[in-house]
C-alpha cells in the first residue's frame, strides 16, 4: 500500500484509547512553526496557532477519523476560528472585495463535504492536506476581506457566510440516510449510528457553529474610540455592533426552530432505545442550550435597537407581531419536546411541514417589513405606542 494512503489521523479510536492518540507528526509541527513565523508576534496569530495545534495535534484529530461530528468541530475551528485570527494578524492593506473570497470559501466548504470528495480526503493523506489547505486558505482570504471593510459593512458578508454553512448543515441534518462511507461503521464504537452521527454533525454546523460568526460579525465593525466621545457618538458606534449581533442571533434562532420539529418527527419508540435516547438528548440540548438563549438575545438586541434608533413607526409594530408568532412557535416546540419524550402515554411526533411553512412565512414577513419599511402611517395607532412609555430617553439618539 502507498504510504500516502489511509487516514492522516490514523484509524478510528475507541473511547478507551482516545486520550493516548496525540499526533506529533513532524510535518504538522513544521507547518505550525511556519505559520507562527508568518503570523508574527501578534496575539491573534498566537491564538490561531493554539487553535490549529488543538485541531491537528490533540486527540480531536483521531476522533475525527471515527465521528463526522468531530470532523465538523475540526472544520469549524479551521474556517471560523483559526482563519479569522490569522486574518487579524495579517490584515489586508486596503479595502478588498468580499464577493469573490466568499464564493471561493463557500465552494471549498461545499465541495469537500460532498461524499466523494470527503471520503477521498479521509482515505488519502495528499488529498487530506489539499482539503485542509483549501478550506483554511479560502477562509483566510474571506475573513481578511471582511475585516478590511469600512465600519459595519462587513457584518452582512459574515451573515451570508454563516447562511452558506448553515444550509449545508441543514441538508446533512435532514438527510434520510448516512452519506459518508468513511463513517459507515466507526460511530458504532461510540454508541451512535452513522445517521445519528451525521445528524449531530449537521446540527452543529447549522446552529452552534453560528456563534463564531456572531463574534466575528461584531468584530468586523470598527471599534468605538472612547476618548472625548459624547454619549450620542458612542451610541451611534454601538448600532452596527448590535445589528450584527441581532442578525446572527435571529439566524441561529430561526434555524433551530426549523430543525427541531424535523428532529422531533424522527422520534419513534419502535426504534432501538439507544437511538431514541440520542434523538431525545439532541432535541433537549438544542432547545435548552442553543435556541432558547439565542432567542432571548435576539429579542433583547432587537428591542435595544428600536429604542436606540427611536423607530416608533407602524411597520415596526407589525414586525413585533410577527416576532410574537416566532415566540409562539418556540413555545410550541418546547411543549412538543416534553410531550413526545417525557410525558407518559403515546404522543404522535409532529408533522414538520406545517411548522416549517409557518416559520418561513413569519420570517418572510419580518424581512419584508424590515427591508421595504412600507408606509403604513394611515393606519390608526394609539399615541402611547409611538413613544417610549410616554417619556424621552435621557439622551439624544440617532434617527434611522
Amino acid at each position: 500500500m502507498n504510504s500516502w494512503q489511509g487516514s492522516y489521523c490514523g484509524p478510528a479510536p475507541t473511547p478507551a484509547d482516545l486520550l493516548s492518540r496525540w499526533n506529533f507528526d513532524p510535518w504538522a509541527l513544521a507547518i505550525l512553526v511556519a505559520l507562527a513565523l508568518w503570523a508574527g508576534r501578534t496575539r491573534p496569530g498566537a491564538a490561531g496557532i493554539i487553535v490549529l495545534a488543538f485541531a491537528f495535534l490533540s486527540p480531536l484529530c483521531a476522533l475525527s477519523s471515527a465521528l463526522f461530528s468531530a470532523r465538523v468541530v475540526h472544520h469549524v475551528l479551521l474556517v471560523a476560528v483559526a482563519a479569522p485570527l490569522f486574518a487579524l494578524s495579517r490584515p489586508a492593506r486596503a479595502t478588498t472585495g468580499v464577493a469573490l473570497p466568499l464564493l471561493q470559501a463557500t465552494v471549498a466548504l461545499w465541495l469537500w463535504h460532498a461524499p466523494v470528495a470527503y471520503d477521498a480526503a479521509l482515505g488519502h493523506m495528499a488529498v487530506y492536506w489539499a482539503m485542509q489547505a483549501t478550506l483554511f486558505g479560502s477562509a483566510y482570504l474571506f475573513w481578511r476581506a471582511v475585516f478590511s471593510q469600512p465600519a459595519g459593512s462587513g457584518a452582512g458578508w459574515v451573515f451570508l457566510a454563516y447562511l452558506a454553512m448553515g444550509l449545508l448543515g441543514a441538508i446533512l441534518t435532514l438527510a434520510p440516510n448516512a452519506v459518508y462511507a468513511t463513517h459507515a461503521a466507526s460511530p458504532m464504537l461510540w454508541g451512535m449510528s452513522p445517521l445519528s452521527d451525521q445528524q449531530l454533525g449537521g446540527l452543529m454546523m447549522w446552529m452552534p457553529a453560528g456563534l463564531p460568526f456572531v463574534v466575528w460579525g461584531n468584530a468586523g465593525t470598527t471599534g468605538v474610540a472612547r476618548d472625548g466621545r459624547t454619549p450620542v457618538i458612542w451610541i451611534e458606534g454601538m448600532v452596527p455592533h448590535l445589528k450584527a449581533l441581532h442578525l446572527s442571533f435571529v439566524a441561529v434562532w430561526v434555524a433551530g426552530l426549523i430543525a427541531l420539529p424535523r428532529m422531533l418527527a424522527r422520534h419513534d419508540r419502535a426504534d432501538l432505545q439507544a437511538e431514541f435516547a440520542q434523538i431525545r438528548r439532541a432535541t433537549h440540548f438544542g432547545y435548552i442550550w442553543v435556541i432558547t438563549p439565542v432567542a432571548v438575545l435576539a429579542i433583547f438586541t432587537g428591542s435595544t435597537l428600536i429604542f436606540i434608533r427611536e423607530v416608533f413607526t407602524v411597520w415596526i409594530f407589525g414586525k413585533l407581531v410577527l416576532v410574537t408568532g416566532l415566540v409562539a412557535m418556540h413555545a410550541w416546540v418546547g411543549h412538543t419536546i416534553i410531550a413526545v419524550a417525557e410525558t407518559e402515554g403515546e404522543h404522535e411526533p409532529p408533522e414538520p411541514l406545517v411548522p416549517t411553512v409557518l416559520i418561513f412565512g413569519l420570517v418572510i414577513g419580518v424581512l419584508f417589513l424590515v427591508l421595504a419599511k412600507p408606509n403604513l402611517g394611515d393606519m390608526p395607532m394609539p399615541s402611547w405606542l409611538l413613544q417610549p412609555l410616554g417619556r424621552q430617553l435621557p439622551f439624544d439618539t440617532p434617527k434611522p
